[in-house]
C-alpha cells in the first residue's frame, strides 16, 4: 500500500528561478526601457569607500580629535558641533582613503543602458564613471523633479550627494541623511517627494537592487505599499549565495518573495559586473574610439588654458599655476588620461616655450601620480572644474 502525501492549500511553495532565465527576463525589461537600478552601499564599499558604520567611526574620531564630547548619536552631535563644516568634514571622511577606485561594477552600470537609477549613497563615483565614459546624465537630489521619461540617464540621490571635488559653498547647500533622526525625519511622511519618486519607479518599472541587503525598513514598506494599491510588479535583487545552506537560501527567497522581489543568486562579488553586462544594451566604446574622444578633451583644455595664462612666465605666476592645477585635477577626476608626453606636445603646439611646456607636463605627472602639489592660490578651482565639465559635455 502506498501513501499519498497531500499539501495544505495554504502551504506556499517557493521556486528558485534558474539563473539564465532571470537574466533573460531582465534583459527583456531593459530592452523595453522598463528596467531601473536601486543601488546601495555595497556598490561604493567595493570601490574602497567606508560603509555607514565605518563612516560614523571616522566622524567620531574627528570629533574626539577636536575635543568634542559625544553624548548622543554621532551624526547628530557632529551636525551640532561642526555647523557649516559638517558636510565638508563628512566628505573628508568619505573620500579619505587613497585606495578609492572606480571598479568594473560601476563601469558596467554606466554602460547598461538603464536610464533611471536611484542611488542611496553620498559619493559621486557613479557620476565620475558616466563622465569618464562620456555618457550624458543628470543628477537629481531630494526635493528636485525626477523625469522618468528622460532619454538619458537620471540618477536620484534620496539621501544626499557630496562631490569628491566639491567646493565649500556646494557642501553648505547639500542636505545629507546620515543620522537615525535624519532618516526618521525624511521618511515619517509616507507621501514625501522622496518616497513618491521611489514608489513611482517601483510601480512603473522593474527594479534590480544592487549592493543592498534588502532589510531597509523604508524600502520594504514601499515594496509592500506598491502591492497594497494593486501593482504586482516583480522586482529582482542580486544576493550572494556562496556558503549558504539550501535551507537558508529557501528562507531568504521566501522572505524576498513576500515583498515581490526575486533573488538573483550569485557566487562571488566579482560576478556582479558580468551579470550587469549580460543584461546591458550598450557595448562600451572601443579603446581607440574612447581614447580619441578623451584626447580631444585634454587637447582643448590645454588650448583654453593657453588663452588665459601669461606666456612670458608659463605657469610661474601663482594665478596661472592655480588655473593649470585646477584644470589638471579636474581632468584627472573625470578619468581623462594625461600622458606627460602628450601634455608637453599639446602645450608646445599652443606656442608654449619649451621650458614652460615641460613645467606643465611635470605638473600633470604629479597629479597623475597623486603627488602633493602646493599651490599658492586655490581661488581658481572652479575655473578648471567648469572648463573640463563643459568640454566633456561637448564631446558626449
Amino acid at each position: 500500500m502506498s501513501l499519498k502525501r497531500t499539501k495544505r492549500k495554504d502551504q506556499k511553495k517557493v521556486h528558485v528561478l534558474e539563473y539564465e532565465k532571470q537574466l533573460t527576463q531582465l534583459l527583456g525589461f531593459n530592452r523595453q526601457r522598463k528596467l531601473s537600478f536601486f543601488l546601495g552601499a555595497g556598490i561604493s564599499t567595493s570601490c574602497g569607500l567606508p560603509d555607514w558604520k565605518q563612516l560614523l567611526d571616522l566622524l567620531e574620531k574627528t570629533l574626539i580629535d577636536r575635543g568634542s564630547i559625544i553624548k548622543d548619536d554621532v551624526a547628530d552631535c557632529a551636525r551640532k558641533c561642526l555647523g557649516e563644516e559638517f558636510n565638508s568634514i563628512v566628505a573628508d571622511c568619505l573620500y579619505g582613503s587613497e585606495e578609492v577606485v572606480i571598479n568594473e561594477s560601476i563601469l558596467a552600470i554606466a554602460h547598461s543602458g538603464v536610464n533611471s537609477i536611484v542611488c542611496f549613497n553620498f559619493d559621486d563615483l557613479l557620476e565620475e564613471a558616466f563622465s569618464t565614459e562620456l555618457i550624458k546624465h543628470d543628477v537629481v537630489l531630494n526635493g528636485e523633479k525626477f523625469n522618468l521619461n528622460n532619454n538619458h540617464v537620471t540618477i536620484f540621490h534620496p539621501h544626499g550627494y557630496l562631490e569628491r571635488l566639491g567646493t565649500s559653498s556646494e557642501f553648505k547647500e547639500s542636505k545629507i541623511i546620515l543620522s537615525k533622526s535624519d532618516y526618521e525625519q525624511l521618511y515619517k511622511d509616507h507621501y514625501c517627494l522622496t518616497n513618491l519618486i521611489q514608489l513611482s519607479i517601483l510601480m512603473t518599472k522593474t527594479v534590480l537592487f544592487v549592493g543592498m541587503s534588502m532589510k531597509d525598513p523604508n524600502t520594504i514598506r514601499l515594496l509592500k505599499k506598491a502591492r497594497e494599491v494593486g501593482v504586482f510588479n516583480w522586482h529582482y535583487a542580486l544576493v550572494r549565495g556562496f556558503g549558504k545552506h539550501a535551507k537558508d537560501i529557501e528562507q531568504e527567497t521566501a522572505r524576498l518573495s513576500d515583498m515581490g522581489v526575486i533573488p538573483v543568486w550569485y557566487r562571488e562579488h566579482s560576478d556582479i559586473p558580468r551579470i550587469i553586462r549580460e543584461i546591458s544594451l550598450n557595448t562600451p566604446l572601443s579603446f581607440a574610439t574612447k581614447v580619441k574622444a578623451v584626447n580631444k578633451v585634454l587637447i582643448e583644455a590645454i588650448k583654453e588654458l593657453s588663452g588665459v595664462i601669461n606666456f612670458s612666465a608659463g605657469i610661474g605666476h601663482p594665478m596661472d599655476e592655480a588655473r593649470a592645477y585646477s584644470m589638471l585635477k579636474a581632468l584627472n577626476k573625470h578619468g581623462i588620461n594625461m600622458e606627460v608626453k602628450e601634455v608637453y606636445e599639446s602645450a608646445h603646439s599652443n606656442n608654449w616655450a619649451d621650458l614652460h611646456a615641460k613645467d606643465l607636463a611635470q605638473l600633470a605627472g604629479l597629479v597623475n601620480d597623486g603627488g602633493k602639489v602646493r599651490v599658492k592660490l586655490s581661488v581658481e578651482y572652479e575655473w578648471g572644474n567648469n572648463l573640463v565639465k563643459k568640454l566633456i559635455d561637448k564631446h558626449k
